[in-house]
């Protein structure tokens, strides 16, 4: 059975894209019919430019209940091909291949091939050259994230393509992937990090950058003085944060309580953790 949860992620035997595409002009290519899932067809040169880059999954919600995200990075390209690479095991990586269709208001989400390592079986992945019919989904970008908003179809719950029900409303939730790991570890940005007041410095920027995730890194790297890449990496958080667990009221406005902070251990500690590294204050 397959699972795939939001902007192209996966569970089991396949995947599935959850982001759109900037609605300019161009024809869009050849979406096919609802019979055979079509071509794929492109989009026009350049079209989505604006979600161009490197992405990772960092939530999925079904009607705003939080469901578990897997090991998935999504790359896009400026003229609307993209894939996404998941890993089920140390043996065993998928890579799928999709098209984003704009049109006048809404983005035709259009499935392509799948591929499996050699590591994988049956269970974790399965090669196909189509996987699932093409759907409408429309997306929001604030600063490194990407927010897509699908009406769950029948066609969708056949496909296996989502862990919603139809009729429900699937949010899925994608960051900038920076590349960047154990940027926290080296010694002048751990002692920083580790001072007893820097909690209320991350507070303070996060408030005085409008909860924007580069503003908050500027003003880290500008007092207390952490490195851009240290930086980056709390700035990441908050655009996690805010994409979250703020929509729903988890960690608005308090963001010292439970539901909060299960939230965030969900969906962005993880991140946060391969990004800082996993450090621990003496």
């Amino acid at each position: 059975m397959r699972y795939l949860f939001g902007f192209l992620c996966v569970c089991a035997l396949g995947v599935m894209p959850l982001v759109g595409c900037s609605e300019t002009s161009g024809d869009g290519g050849n979406g096919g019919t609802a019979g055979d899932g079509g071509s794929g067809g492109t989009g026009g040169t350049g079209e989505c430019a604006d979600w161009a880059g490197q992405w990772m999954l960092s939530g999925v919600s079904c009607d705003g209940v939080a469901e578990s995200v897997p090991d998935a990075d999504l790359s896009i390209a400026a003229n609307c091909t993209a894939e996404q690479i998941f890993i089920e095991s140390a043996t065993c990586a998928g890579t799928a291949q999709f098209v984003f269709i704009p049109e006048a208001e809404d983005t035709t989400v259009d499935p392509g091939e799948v591929t499996c390592s050699a590591g994988c079986t049956v269970d974790q992945c399965q090669a196909t050259a189509d996987w699932g019919q093409p759907y409408t989904s429309t997306i929001s970008r604030s600063g490194n994230t990407l927010t897509n908003t699908t009406l769950v179809t029948d066609q969708m719950v056949s496909d296996e393509v989502t862990p919603c029900q139809a009729g429900e409303t699937m949010v899925s939730v994608a960051v900038v992937a920076t590349g960047v790991t154990d940027a926290c570890t080296n010694d002048t940005d751990l002692a920083l990090v580790c001072d007893a007041g820097f909690s209320d410095t991350l507070d303070a920027c996060a408030e005085a950058g409008g909860l924007v995730g580069a503003d908050t890194a500027t003003c880290l790297e500008a007092d207390p003085g952490l490195s851009t890449d240290c930086a980056s990496c709390f700035g990441a958080d908050i655009d996690c944060l805010v994409a979250n667990c703020m929509t729903n009221g988890e960690c608005f406005p308090d963001k010292f309580n439970i539901p909060c902070e299960a939230c965030r251990a969900d969906n962005c500690y993880p991140a946060l953790d391969a990004c800082t590294g996993d450090y621990v204050c003496e």
